[in-house]
């Protein structure tokens, strides 16, 4: 605590910076005497910053007096060349405008508080505090040196009247400015020539490119580059942008500044200065440093992928290395808000500068100007929502598939995963399905009749898969959608970024796959995702969810170009069911059901009742036997060689494991059924299914329609013909290993009131799952 004197007598400073006024026994001062003593104090100010202005610039005068004696000496003339000497007032207008003025400051406060608190401006170079050499203290007033003008035109905006301490502190310039003024003038006026801003307090593990990848959202960027130690290369926390329109660095200016990016408030302002040079890296590169790893490393894990039955060596501590680097380059930028527009951004800095001034003051008014932004915050994001759907909606009217899938993210939510919060939980659900799988198999009586079905060998339409070019991969690549999953060694969305890089390597693995028939076992590993099946199912039973098989990103590519060249060859042929909807370039649910309905709607015009029989399978792909599956592709499509080859290499050795978060349980190996997630999986399904057309055919009065695993059967007179077909199918599918779950097997009538307890009679066992439809 140290006593001051103050117009009504002695006061005590106490340690809040407050001051209360306290009698010792002196004499109190007369109004002029008070008067007297406060122009004192600021007479006695007024000289002590005149004097350090003095120092200063007596240094600089001897700074240039200097080099004048050195070219003297060095015999270049008596005095400065006319080209040195301008450079030598840049250089003084540059030092003068790097300087602050900083007054009003606490006395308790030090050096280091007011370093704190100017540094995100920039780095800077000294701090001269003026000392009383009586008292030992700072005479309330301090001069801050900076790099940059930039960082000092930045604090002079933003620190005036800033509460520090307890008082507000005062900035500006220093008083001998105006002797550079016509100096700094010009630099202005050649400032204005180039759109640059200044950004500082940038975070240390940010790069160039990551700037830059933030900042031209606002336009095109000329250049962007972030000052440097000349010996350990790290950038000092700020730099310089140049964009090629002045209206995008306005825009940057006024959105970024003190935007929140990796931790750090980014402090943002137009350049004062023309450019000047910087120390910059000695290497460059168009990505950033973590991105060329994983590209690198990408390159080599594909490299190393022979196609070979054994699985390749893996380096774990390299892949972990690769993980924790593609971790550190996502975690920035993976939160990007598809409906954070610019006006949402300016709204949100203004929202959050508000915010803490209220939070200071607790003033009303704050608050009712922080609800106002608040709510235009709100209105911008909604609008900018409304937009991006619009946009995506307008853009999207001719693919019927983006527009279901953009309706169903609006007003459908995403069904959560299991609750699996250990490892042991996804051993349990592992557990769960393969003992599901077995006992469906196990279930099944060998001794069953066989349906024999006439269906000649077809001639060979596939003994070999044609190569991919460069051109079709990288067509392929892009219409990938960019979902990663475990198994991927870099996430797909980078993988897609850096294909020029790789796109070699990745092409010859495919093309040698194909021509070896050999896919290798890295392609064969899946990761299960179990996913709700309908939101109103118990989350507690693992039977409530669907398993869903994540494949690497590589082998989804691999699938697409032998789904490609199979399609093609099934539909040269004919070979596929024409009742069958799923999977098929033009088929879809939709088609399906427009099919069946007129059917039933045209017999019931012409006087006839229908009957529709709705069949499910249980767990159906997991359930296809892999012998049979190739049979089927041998006799029925007509594959052999190497093509046939390749389905067998495809199906043998296949392993999974669950996973959920960070999650996973050990990996087992496949022994029957096809991926659910994968690209070729349902069309093998399909294949699979192509002799339950001949069955369905053989009864003449009975049509059917089918979706995958979906099977719809539906006939006009003549009922006991349903329940033959129905046990024609149950033989069939039983000597196939697939199980028909009559727990969603549901029964249709369409017919006159006055007839459907007779058709419910008739159909006897199925009378259970009579949907009865009456009106018509």
């Amino acid at each position: 605590m140290a006593a001051a004197v103050s117009a009504g007598g002695p006061a005590l400073i106490m340690e809040n910076g407050q001051s209360t006024t306290t009698k010792l026994g002196l004499p109190p001062l007369t109004p002029n005497q008070a008067e007297a003593l406060q122009k004192a104090k600021k007479y006695a100010m007024e000289q002590s910053i005149k004097s350090v202005l003095v120092k200063q610039t007596l240094a600089q005068q001897q700074q240039i007096t200097n080099l004048q004696m050195a070219s003297l000496t060095m015999g270049l003339g008596d005095a400065l060349s006319p080209l040195q000497s301008v450079a030598a007032q840049r250089q003084r207008a540059l030092a003068i405008m790097c300087r602050v003025y900083v007054g009003s400051i606490y006395y308790e406060l030090g050096e280091d508080t007011i370093r704190q608190a100017f540094a995100p401006f920039g780095p800077i170079k000294s701090i001269d505090m003026s000392w009383d050499s009586v008292t030992m203290k700072h005479k309330g007033f301090a001069f801050v040196e900076y790099e940059m003008p930039e960082a000092a035109q930045l604090a002079l905006e933003q620190m005036n009247s800033v509460v520090l301490g307890g008082r507000n502190i005062k900035v500006g310039r220093p008083s001998n400015i105006g002797q550079a003024q016509p100096i700094i003038d010009q630099l202005a006026e050649e400032a204005r020539a180039f759109n640059r801003i200044y950004v500082a307090s940038v975070h240390p593990d940010l790069s160039d490119d990551d700037i830059k990848s933030v900042f031209e959202a606002f336009g095109k960027i000329k250049s962007c580059m972030l000052a440097r130690e000349p010996t350990t290369g790290r950038h000092k926390g700020y730099g310089f942008i140049e964009y090629e329109k002045a209206q995008s660095a306005q825009d940057a200016v006024a959105s970024m500044n003190l935007f929140d990016l990796g931790g750090q408030y980014l402090r943002v302002g137009k350049a004062v200065t023309p450019p000047m040079p910087l120390l910059t890296p000695t290497t460059s590169g168009g990505l950033p440093t973590a991105a060329a790893m994983a590209a690198a490393v990408a390159t080599a894990k594909i490299t190393a992928q022979v196609t070979q039955e054994a699985p390749p060596p893996r380096d774990e501590t390299q892949e972990h290395a690769l993980r924790s680097v593609v971790h550190a380059v996502l975690k920035f930028f993976c939160t990007a808000c598809m409906c954070m527009c610019t006006e949402a951004v300016v709204c949100s800095i203004s929202r959050s500068k508000v915010e803490r001034r209220w939070r200071k003051t607790h003033l009303n008014v704050h608050l009712l100007h922080l609800k106002d932004l608040l709510a235009s915050f709100n209105n911008a994001i909604r609008d900018a929502r409304a937009a991006y759907f619009s946009h995506l909606v307008t853009k999207s009217r001719g693919n019927p598939k983006v527009l279901f899938n953009t309706i169903s993210d609006i007003v459908t939510p995403a069904l959560p995963a299991a609750p699996i919060s250990s490892n042991e939980s996804c051993e349990n659900v592992l557990s769960f399905l393969l003992v599901k799988i077995d006992n469906i198999r196990m279930n099944f009586s060998h001794s069953a009749p066989v349906i024999s079905i006439s269906t000649p060998s077809r001639l060979i339409i596939l003994d070999t898969f044609s190569p991919v070019s460069l051109p079709e991969l990288v067509k392929l690549v892009n219409s990938v959608k960019a979902s990663s999953c475990s198994l991927d060694i870099v996430p797909a969305s980078l993988f897609k970024n850096v294909f020029q890089s790789i796109d070699p390597s990745v092409l010859t693995l495919i093309n040698s796959s194909l021509a070896s028939g050999i896919v290798p076992v890295y392609f064969k590993n899946a990761a299960i995702l179990p996913l709700l099946k309908k939101p109103q199912l118990d989350p507690s039973l693992w039977s409530s969810y669907r398993p869903i098989s994540k494949l690497p990103l590589i082998a989804k590519l691999l699938e697409k170009v032998v789904a490609k060249q199979l399609m093609a060859a099934l539909d040269k042929h004919g070979i596929c069911d024409k009742f069958q909807s799923s999977f098929r370039r033009f088929h879809s649910t939709e088609t399906a059901l427009l099919r069946v309905s007129s059917d039933i709607l045209m017999s019931n015009d012409a006087g006839k009742c229908s009957v529709l029989l709705m069949l499910d399978l249980t767990s159906a792909f997991d359930t296809v036997d892999h012998h049979i599956l190739l049979e089927r592709l041998k006799h029925s499509v007509g594959a052999s060689g190497t093509a046939l080859h390749l389905f067998s290499s495809y199906l043998h050795h296949r392993s999974f494991f669950v996973v959920v978060s960070d999650f996973r349980s050990s990996s087992t190996s496949l022994t029957c059924g096809v991926p659910q997630g994968s690209v070729l999986g349902p069309l093998l399904f399909l294949i699979y299914l192509l002799p339950l057309q001949h069955i369905m055919g053989s009864f003449e009065e009975i049509s059917y329609h089918c979706y995958a695993d979906d099977i719809q059967s539906y006939f006009s007179f003549k009922l006991q013909l349903l329940n033959d077909c129905l046990d024609s199918i149950k033989c069939w599918m039983a000597a196939n290993f697939l199980q028909l779950n009559e727990g969603k097997t549901e029964v249709l009538v369409c017919a006159p009131d006055r007839f459907v307890s007779q058709i419910v009679k008739a159909l006897g066992p199925l009378s259970l799952c009579v949907n009865p439809l009456s009106g018509i």
